[in-house]
């Protein structure tokens, strides 16, 4: 009888993240929703609720990559998996999981323009992007994707380096601030992290940005990222509890 065959991690983690991202997506569309309305009730809606509420699955991308690193690898070497295994097969696992946050999160402009219009309210945007326009959708998800790629693919090296040593998670902080910093000044200065303000003291990254740049210094930063995730994995420990 032949053994069976180890589960792909890749599918393990597109199961358990992916399903995450499309069972907290509904409340989130409701709670942003309620949001806008509780606004509308009591004020004039100016601008549009949906992109504010974007800066909220940035965070979450980042919570995905730390605990893919600092929780479940140590969990897939408790298993007989290998360090090299994981690092090759969570790529693909992190581009899907990606995938299908921004197109969810690209969805929902698209609801909230069917919603705006039946109102009568202005979609306009409060900051710059890609995209002049929320119905550019193409364009709308390129720029959510590079984002979350990057914010994903940060925390997985923060992760593995808060799981090996506290002091060297510390020290990854400001490579993983200035990594998602570059990523978002080229897709046109995100609210969340111009307010560090790091894309202001980082003056090579334009306010504006162009798709081939935004590609460009999305993808590489992404790659740099997992190179570093790469080299604090490769030997990675795994911690035992004393008895």
């Amino acid at each position: 009888m032949t053994s069976p065959q180890p589960i792909s991690i890749t599918r393990h983690r597109i199961k358990m993240d992916g399903a995450g991202i499309a069972f907290l997506w509904v409340p989130f569309v409701v709670i942003v929703g309620l949001v806008v309305g509780i606004v509308a009730w009591f004020g004039e809606i100016s601008i549009s609720g949906w992109e504010t509420a974007s800066q909220i699955p940035r965070w979450y991308a980042g919570a995905i990559g730390i605990h893919m690193t600092a929780l479940y690898l140590p969990v897939y070497l408790a298993h007989g998996r290998t360090r090299t295994e994981f690092l090759r097969q969570a790529p693909p696992a992190i581009a899907i999981v990606t995938t299908i946050l921004a197109a969810l999160m690209t969805a929902g402009f698209a609801i909230e323009y069917v919603v705006y219009r039946l109102a009568d309210w202005p979609q306009t945007l409060s900051s710059s992007h890609l995209f002049e326009s929320p119905t550019e959708f193409g364009l709308v998800f390129v720029e959510f994707w590079l984002a979350y790629a990057a914010w994903m693919v940060a925390g997985t090296f923060l992760g593995a380096s808060f799981y090996r040593n506290p002091a060297l998670g510390f020290l990854m902080i400001p490579v993983a601030l200035v990594m998602v910093a570059l990523v978002e000044g080229s897709l046109g200065g995100n609210a969340t992290i111009s307010a560090l303000p790091l894309v202001e003291v980082l003056p090579a990254v334009p306010q504006s940005g162009t798709v081939g740049r935004a590609i460009a210094v999305g993808g590489g930063c992404s790659v740099v990222g997992w190179v570093i995730t790469w080299l604090v994995a490769r030997d990675l420990p795994v911690k035992t509890q004393a008895a």
